[in-house]
């Protein structure tokens, strides 16, 4: 999932408008963040096998550090941390960040085929909407449309600027979608 993960992020900050945009894209992405940085270390692994889903041609095999379930959690308790302590965020401002950042596993678990880890010793999860492409595009372009819809009504006092930056923002991470499936 990319785009579903910003779409799922602006519905959470329905429970908290104060949340900046720019604090819950990182938290929606940090477990996609975390895995290019220990990919490209060399900790976990991954290979282009070209056809093993409609939608993209990449073999997650190995990335029990970024997107395992006890990882997600981890990440989320950890960003819990950071934002109540380091950054002295309100409990609740800083659960929902938590939230975002651990339900990155949840929405994957969606459009992953089986290679996410649930528990070691266990079969690797994911229910595979990426091998219906126009389906899985849907969803996430739903959910971003959504997310993005609920984040306009809430600003509608805010500057024409901001709220067009949000609509050309997410038009330009939906023709990235449709570029990279």
């Amino acid at each position: 999932m990319f785009i579903g993960h910003y779409g799922a992020s602006l519905l959470a900050r329905q429970f908290e408008p104060r949340l900046r945009v720019s604090a819950i894209f990182v938290a929606a992405q940090w477990l996609d963040i975390v895995w290019c940085v220990l990919a490209l270390a060399g900790v976990e692994h991954l290979r282009m096998v070209p056809g093993i889903t409609a939608s993209n041609g990449l073999d997650l095999y190995f990335m029990p550090y970024s997107h395992s379930l006890g990882a997600a959690i981890l990440w989320g308790a950890a960003a819990f941390t950071v934002c109540r302590f380091a950054f002295s965020m309100e409990r609740k401002m800083a659960a929902l960040l938590a939230i975002i950042v651990s339900g990155h596993w949840v929405l994957d678990l969606v459009v992953h085929r089986h290679d996410l880890l649930v528990e070691s010793g266990l079969p690797k999860a994911g229910l595979g909407l990426w091998n219906y492409a126009l389906v899985a595009f849907l969803l996430e372009a739903g959910l971003l449309a959504l997310g993005v819809g609920l984040a306009l009504s809430q600003d509608r006092a805010k500057s024409k600027v901001r709220l067009y930056g949000l609509i050309g923002l997410a038009l330009v991470m939906a023709g990235i979608q449709i570029f990279v499936s």
